[in-house]
């Protein structure tokens, strides 16, 4: 009998503390301004980009570089058939779903309109492939457009079996700007030769010539 008083009053102190804490937080009465710095970016396109894992090589843009430069990223691309490589239109697809959340925070993103898309197989020529598009490219102001190009050739470029590659829009010739601005003939072969400069060199600095003569 003596421990029903101890056992009381542990209830009671129980209540107590239950009904603190349900006091300690209360809803607002009225609407309240959310700050600035705690809004989320409606106006930022969503990150799509698959894991930055893989086999396969895409392009994206380093924003942070002055001036901008592509950088090359791993993806883990599915094969078109079991026990294949990846080929040219899954590895193009997946560059046109541009960087992941972690890349874009990395200052990583794409000069790639989110709504380029390929509108038939693309078809080779040897080793040059033909790549047709839709006109999403036309949005693009002369340097926008120039950097997707580079993301594009450099990306198809890095495939075994691609040297060059030709693009079209629904199935239109066209005459693209290169790196320097000048423009090819009518439906010339395009290569990463055509953008100098415009590559993150992942090589290290060449030893100088007191260092290799020690």
């Amino acid at each position: 009998m003596p421990a029903r008083p101890r056992r009381s009053a542990h209830l009671v102190l129980l209540a107590v503390l239950m009904a603190v804490a349900g006091c300690a937080i209360q809803p607002d009465g009225a609407p309240r301004d959310i700050p600035e710095n705690e809004q989320p970016n409606v106006d930022a396109l969503p990150a799509t980009g698959g894991a930055a894992t893989g086999s396969s090589l895409i392009f994206l843009v380093d924003d942070a570089a002055e001036p901008r430069l592509l950088r090359s990223v791993m993806r883990d691309v599915r094969p078109e058939r079991p026990g294949t490589r990846p080929g040219i239109s899954a590895v193009l697809g997946t560059l046109f779903r541009g960087p992941n959340a972690t890349e874009s925070t990395d200052d990583l993103s794409s000069a790639i309109p989110p709504d380029l898309e390929l509108i038939r197989k693309p078809r080779s020529e040897g080793r040059t492939w033909v790549i047709d598009v839709n006109e999403a490219l036309d949005q693009l102001d002369a340097t926008d457009l120039r950097i997707a190009l580079a993301q594009i050739v450099t990306t198809a470029t890095a495939l075994e079996n691609v040297d060059e590659v030709k693009i079209r829009v629904n199935g239109e010739k066209r005459k693209w700007p290169k790196g320097d601005g000048s423009l090819t003939e009518q439906d010339e072969a395009l290569t990463s030769y055509d953008f100098p400069g415009i590559v993150e060199s992942t090589q290290p600095p060449y030893p100088s010539l007191s260092s290799t003569t020690r």
